[in-house]
């Protein structure tokens, strides 16, 4: 059984400091020790994406504007009644947000249909603060992990390895705690409506940013699911071009606290096929300074990791963002 390191740096937008495909090339050289036994690296950049034929084929239809789009507070008109919107690529929306980070399920399935049944298929952001951690310690010693931990967690899941969210709006909550992580909080409703999967607005969504799947019946469909939705304007980013109001009409006006697109999308699909999240460590259970969602965290000896249901009634608490202005907001709790 062969095990691959999936990761995608698209640097055109300028997040992070534009130094994803900088920490990717690092990425490479701290994981290539061999007590780690990857197989392979796919580590891929826009460049690759390009070369695709999801890149050429995955079009977001345009529209001539039939009447003056107005903004219902600045009372502004945003887009002007005749103005003419092309079709264009999807991935040609360079801010991530617009695409829907549709570049991540688009690499991992590239590499995932290439294996064979059985192997594994790692994947992990390269953002900078998830391996800030190791970059500044770089003689921490590696062989502390064990791939053969984290394959053996994802197998005692089915094939399909993320984790829990503990962010909760102003702090981190404890083990066995759910959280506000929810699709109610941070997946729009008009996604939830196009996936048919609305009943789960109370379920628990997961941390896209590191998964880990074994290659077999249920991950090769969630993968595909992935995908597939992903590429709907609605689900995976903010709506078409000739729909300006999306963002304020699904977020803002009902106090969403966001959208987040990619793991929104992936979150519904393992909440559908009711797959279980894995405690991410708690801030003393890994070094000062590193991040709960490096795979390596995941491949500690000796730990007793944790799973709980993604699953979960409503909530005692609600949550709801409120704008104070154009660039200030916050987040209030109150009781359901």
């Amino acid at each position: 059984m062969k095990t691959i390191f999936v990761t995608v740096s698209d640097d055109r937008f300028g997040r992070k400091g534009g130094k994803y495909k900088e920490t990717q090339d690092r990425i490479h050289d701290l994981l290539k020790t061999k007590s780690l036994s990857i197989d392979r690296f796919a580590m891929w950049t826009f460049e690759d994406i390009e070369k695709t034929s999801f890149y050429e084929e995955c079009i977001v239809k345009g529209t001539t504007v039939e009447h003056d789009i107005i903004h219902p507070v600045s009372k502004v008109v945003i887009m002007p009644k005749g103005r003419i919107i092309p079709d264009k690529r999807l991935l040609d929306f360079v801010d991530p947000a617009g695409n829907g980070r549709v570049y991540k399920p688009l690499c991992i399935k590239e590499e995932f249909d290439k294996l064979d049944q059985g192997d594994y298929l790692i994947y992990n952001d390269c953002s900078p603060e998830i391996w800030d951690y190791f970059f500044a310690n770089p003689y921490a010693d590696l062989k502390e992990f064990d791939l053969g931990v984290v394959k053996e967690l994802c197998e005692r899941n089915g094939g399909i390895l993320t984790a829990h969210v503990r962010w909760n709006y102003q702090d981190h909550v404890e083990n066995d705690v759910p959280g506000c992580h929810t699709h109610e909080n941070f997946t729009t409703d008009r996604c939830m409506i196009e996936m048919g999967l609305s009943h789960y607005s109370h379920s628990l969504q997961h941390a896209s940013g590191m998964i880990v799947l074994k290659k077999n019946e249920r991950s090769t469909k969630f993968v595909d699911d992935w995908l597939y939705w992903n590429s709907n304007s609605y689900c995976g980013g903010i709506g078409p071009e000739w729909d300006p109001l999306f963002w304020f009409n699904e977020v803002i006006t009902k106090g969403k606290i966001g959208h987040r697109h990619d793991q929104s999308v992936s979150g519904l699909i393992l909440n559908s096929i009711d797959n279980k999240l894995i405690q991410s460590l708690d801030w003393y259970e890994r070094p000062k300074g590193s991040h709960p969602y490096n795979f390596l965290f995941y491949c500690k000896k000796g730990y007793n990791y944790r799973f709980f249901d993604s699953n979960r009634p409503p909530s005692k608490e609600l949550y709801r963002m409120h704008h104070l202005s154009e660039d200030t907001w916050e987040i209030r709790k109150t009781q359901r």
